[in-house]
């Protein structure tokens, strides 16, 4: 892997709007992220978007999603949650907000909390062009969580309409983009035990920062790996060592 230097990886402010689940936000503030509402959103799992788009909190949570760079929307917390807040978000939210550059959606489907079916992938499939219209999307998904099963990322990607397909099916991880396929191989050491939210919040975070695209995937599996084995979030100084 080509060496980087540590001026590059910095976020510079980039924000994840905090209703996120604690994994993913603590490893994204710890790689040099910020929270937007964190007043507001507050409780593990997160609520529902649509509990705080309303009566004297709406006002709030405008606010936070207009500074906010990053969602993280998790399967982990319910089907029907997360295609309710995927539905506010592009139907309610970004529609009325001012736009950002910057602005990307990671929709987690690595683990379903045991409710998902055939008609919450249908349903996410049929939103997920109306959120690219208003934000770079990243679909992570496993081989019993795709939309359309047994189909290939490259072929999903066009289908749906969206920036990146990331497929993780243990030992491999692999991305289609409009610039291609690229894989990588999660080192043996990872196991059952291997901190998904630490390697998704790693990956996320990659999209704000000035390195090659191919080097992606790697870097953000060493980051798991660097937490897997410190037991804490791990630094940008230790994903690149």
């Amino acid at each position: 892997m080509p060496s980087l230097t540590l001026p590059m990886l910095k976020l510079r402010g980039t924000t994840l709007l905090a209703n996120a689940g604690d994994g993913f936000a603590e490893v994204f503030c710890g790689l040099g992220g910020v929270l937007a509402g964190e007043g507001l959103f507050k409780g593990n799992p997160p609520s529902p978007l649509g509990s705080f788009f309303s009566g004297t909190t709406e006002g709030l949570a405008q606010d936070a999603v207009s500074r906010a760079d990053l969602f993280y929307l998790d399967v982990a917390h319910g089907a029907a949650n997360l295609l309710d807040d995927a539905a506010i978000l592009a139907e309610r939210v970004f529609p009325n907000t001012f736009p950002r550059d910057t602005r990307h959606v990671m929709v987690d489907l690595t683990r379903p909390a045991g409710d998902w079916l055939p008609f919450h992938a249908q349903a996410l499939g049929s939103l997920a062009g109306s959120l690219q219209s208003h934000a770079e999307v990243t679909l992570v998904i496993t081989p019993l969580t795709s939309p359309v099963p047994g189909q290939s990322i490259h072929h999903l990607r066009q289908k749906l309409g969206v920036s990146e397909i990331l497929l993780l099916d243990p030992p491999a991880l692999s991305s289609a983009t409009s610039k291609g396929l690229c894989g990588h191989s999660l080192d043996a050491e990872c196991s059952g035990d291997f901190p998904l939210a630490t390697l998704l919040a790693a990956y996320a975070a990659l999209q704000f920062l000035n390195v090659p695209k191919e080097l992606h995937l790697g870097l953000a599996a060493k980051a798991g790996i660097a937490h897997l084995s410190g037991g804490k979030p791990p630094s940008w100084v230790e994903i690149q060592s």
